[in-house]
């Protein structure tokens, strides 16, 4: 984009960043507070699903590695997509340290009834908040490095509260719990992540492209716009283009879901991840693989999850507000009392460590963002893509549903219902010659003959 496109920037640049640790809406509000505050940053977008943030500056004031450092300023670490390098690997399977911690949690409660020996309780809980206190406190330092108050530094501070008034058990308890919590949000992210990715595999890796008079095999990826690429019956175009040559029909349903192929002949669209059908095809490149329809889509629905549900967002102002207040009542009952009356300090030190440990909302903060995400996900594993938790959250509100074309509720396949023989010919006989007849046509109608013959064990005939 240049000056002229953007009024507050010289050299208007975009530069995208892969984002290792940015889990969720947590890790986006650190880096909006410390990236977007940099001189020079014009907006910042961020991608939870695919773990990328976009940023839009001013290229005379700011450069890609002072972005970069801003993201290890608060804790993370940030890849130039464009760079060589891979991207660290994210492990998203089974969070063995949260079961370890867990279990050692459920064994301290079982000891506590049934044996309570003190020493085997203590070790346990120990080895709980071990294993389970560095993700939190790691949460936490990110918040106090972005200037901000938030759930973590609430749960770390009570956390520590706990310990100190002898109550191990609640402290574990917390710390597991919000582990557990922040596991399943992590494991739906994962799912959303693979359901998305999996709606790009509907167009094909490489294209047949023409290239004086001799067709080479190339990975999407290296096809420009105004190739000619052909593309044979019963194949999946790989790339967006008008046709230049050739007739056929084309099932565009993984695409628009219009549920019959569409006749396509010269000058007609056609979409990467549609299925030619009988003719073949050649058409011209006017989109490149990144641009396409599909990946269009995809981009769309991954940077719609970043937006928040009208009860995400009050639940993240209500815990931004709610951690100052509690930590500040808390610091007012531990001082008070013995500065103004000469109460003992020990005693209303304890009470506030106790305040803080009862007034940590975990429940309330994480349930919104993982009954979101897990909704998101598991729709997605059914072909819904929806933009985002506010576009989830106003289907409380829907009270009458249209719904556009056939195969949206159907399956998109025309079948035969019910089929009557004429004359003493047997009905088995008149379906295997109908089947024979169309079984080498590649038409709805003649694939939904050959189809109820085959449901009656009556295999096509070889026609001659």
């Amino acid at each position: 984009m240049n000056a002229s496109a953007c009024p507050r920037c010289v050299d208007h640049r975009i530069a995208t960043f892969h984002i290792a640790e940015m889990d969720c809406a947590h890790e986006v509000t650190i880096l909006q507070s410390r990236v977007g505050s940099l001189a020079g940053v014009v907006t910042l977008e961020a991608d939870v699903l695919s773990r990328q943030i976009r940023v839009h500056f001013d290229g005379t004031r700011l450069a890609g590695e002072q972005i970069a450092e801003a993201v290890a300023q608060a804790g993370m670490r940030a890849w130039p997509v464009t760079s060589a390098a891979a991207p660290p690997r994210v492990e998203t399977g089974v969070p063995w340290m949260i079961v370890a911690a867990s279990l050692a949690c459920a064994a301290a409660g079982v000891l506590w009834l049934a044996y309570p020996h003190d020493l085997w309780i203590r070790t346990l809980l120990a080895l709980s908040i071990l294993m389970t206190a560095p993700a939190t406190g790691r949460r936490a330092w990110q918040a106090l490095r972005g200037r901000r108050l938030d759930i973590h530094v609430l749960m770390s501070v009570a956390v520590i509260g706990a310990v100190a008034i002898d109550e191990w058990f609640e402290a574990a308890t917390v710390l597991v719990l919000f582990g557990v919590a922040q596991a399943l949000e992590a494991r739906s992210m994962a799912r959303a992540r693979r359901a998305i990715s999996e709606v790009l595999t509907v167009a094909p890796p490489t294209a047949d492209v023409s290239r004086a008079g001799t067709i080479d095999t190339v990975p999407v990826e290296q096809v420009t716009v105004g190739a000619a690429v052909s593309v044979r019956p019963g194949a999946r175009v790989p790339l967006d283009g008008t046709v230049t040559s050739g007739e056929s029909t084309v099932d565009q349903a993984p695409v628009t879901g219009e549920s019959m192929p569409v006749r396509k002949a010269i000058g007609d669209d056609v979409y990467a991840g549609s299925v030619n059908g009988d003719g073949a095809l050649t058409f011209e490149v006017t989109r490149l693989a990144a641009d396409s329809t599909v990946a269009r889509i995809v981009h769309l629905v991954e940077r719609a999850h970043a937006g928040r549900a009208q009860v995400q967002s009050t639940v993240d102002r209500f815990a931004a507000i709610y951690t100052p207040i509690v930590l500040t009542l808390a610091a007012l009952i531990a001082v008070g009392p013995p500065l103004f009356a000469g109460a003992a300090w020990h005693l209303w030190i304890e009470r506030a460590l106790v305040l803080l440990v009862v007034a940590c909302p975990c429940a309330l903060v994480i349930a919104t963002p993982v009954a979101m995400v897990s909704a998101l996900s598991a729709a997605a594993r059914r072909g819904l893509l929806l933009k985002g938790g506010a576009v989830l959250e106003r289907l409380a509100a829907v009270r009458v549903v249209a719904l556009d074309k056939t195969g949206t509720v159907s399956e998109g396949r025309l079948a035969i219902t019910g089929a009557e023989a004429l004359g003493a010919m047997a009905m088995d006989e008149a379906l295997q010659l109908a089947a024979s007849v169309e079984a080498r046509v590649h038409h709805p109608l003649a694939d939904a003959i050959v189809a109820r013959a085959r449901a009656a064990g009556q295999e096509p005939r070889p026609v001659t």
